[in-house]
């Protein structure tokens, strides 16, 4: 059976994550500004209902030395922690998805906890969120067991949530995530036994799905050791400052898991696979020619 269009739904989920969403019958156009196309907002909001979002403000949180774990706090101010429960219509599954980079609370985090610290666990936007999912399980919000996605950032903070809770993380759809031990140049086994003081042989490489944009640089995806190997999604270059960059964008990876679920539909829905639909993407991609159509025009 094809993994596609979970992989398009979890998707989804982690670009919904960028919206502020107020009512349980989720109005489109809340979406749009979250970059969903009209017809995937219009087609998200008849699917998924909104149980509870999270926007952190003045809720008190600890961080902790990464060497000691001694704590430092409680500190008051946002620190940009946002995360959204969604329910299904039809299935009634609960999804944690939470947002990536969005405000400068976020940048501070991807400098100081994702590149230079390497961990989730000494933070202070891992420390909300751990605190508030534990709240969700307890009053029912989030059942015992649930998945979790996120794209970049909300990625990363989504590895930290599977390792300390496995017992809860059913599975983990990582998008365009850095990996564990950022700058540091610590071992993934290393850095995750010593934040979350877990055995190596704890780590189970099949409760993450680890999706990454192709082509582009990957300066945040790219960044230290992932508990599962990337799996490559061929997509249009859409440029940026730095060779391919502005592919890290969700929207840009949804839209590329778009493409790749129709083409497989176009074989009537047999799992063809993303490796040999990622062949005819990248062979219709000719920027150089301006008569060539690319596969999302």
């Amino acid at each position: 059976m094809s993994r596609l269009p979970n992989l398009v739904r979890y998707s989804e989920l982690a670009l919904a994550a960028y919206a502020r969403l107020e009512t349980f019958i989720i109005n489109w156009s809340a979406l749009t500004p979250a970059d969903l196309a009209q017809s995937q907002a219009i087609r998200f909001a008849s699917d998924w209902r909104l149980v509870d979002q999270f926007q952190h403000t003045t809720e008190p949180f600890w961080t902790y030395d990464p060497e000691t774990g001694t704590p430092s706090g409680p500190y008051a101010e946002s620190n940009g922690c946002s995360a959204t429960v969604f329910e299904n219509v039809l299935s009634h599954e609960r999804v944690l998805a939470i947002r990536g980079t969005n405000d400068v609370h976020d940048i501070a985090t991807d400098v100081i906890s994702v590149a230079a610290l390497g961990s989730t666990r000494n933070q202070g936007q891992y420390q909300s969120l751990r605190t508030k999912v534990q709240e969700w399980v307890a009053s029912g919000v989030l059942p015992a067991h649930f998945a979790v996605t996120g794209h970049s950032l909300g990625g990363f903070l989504a590895i930290g949530l599977a390792l300390e809770f496995p017992q809860l993380v059913e599975h983990a759809y990582l998008y365009n995530a850095p990996g564990i031990g950022g700058l540091t140049g610590r071992t993934s086994i290393a850095e995750i036994a010593r934040a979350y003081h877990i055995s190596g042989a704890s780590v189970d490489p099949a409760k993450f799905t680890n999706l990454r944009a192709k082509p582009g640089t990957s300066l945040v995806a790219g960044l230290g050791e992932h508990p599962s190997p990337p799996i490559l999604v061929e997509g249009e270059d859409h440029g940026g400052w730095l060779v391919g960059t502005n592919n890290h964008s969700m929207k840009y990876l949804v839209d590329s898991l778009a493409i790749h679920d129709a083409f497989e539909r176009l074989e009537g829905g047999a799992s063809v696979g993303l490796a040999s639909i990622g062949r005819i993407v990248r062979d219709t991609r000719q920027p150089s020619d301006p008569g060539v159509r690319t596969p999302s025009n």
